[in-house]
């Protein structure tokens, strides 16, 4: 009985539950995706550096129209 438990257990074990096809398709989206991401924190920064210079000359121009 064990050797049957062990046997079948062991199958299971070797066998995956994703075939490669499916594994394949999602690990190209994924990277799809990581590439995405990457091109977006990219954009991020420089939209971020951007309005840091916006505010600055908006602050520039207001400190000069009050004098």
């Amino acid at each position: 009985m064990k050797k049957y438990l062990f046997l079948s257990l062991l199958v299971l074990t070797l066998t995956g539950c994703v075939s490669s096809k499916v594994f394949n398709d999602l690990e190209s989206r994924y990277a799809s995706l990581k590439g995405d991401y990457n091109e977006q924190l990219i954009v991020n920064g420089t939209l971020t550096k951007n309005l840091a210079d916006l505010e600055s000359k908006l602050f520039d121009l207001n400190t000069d129209l009050r004098k």
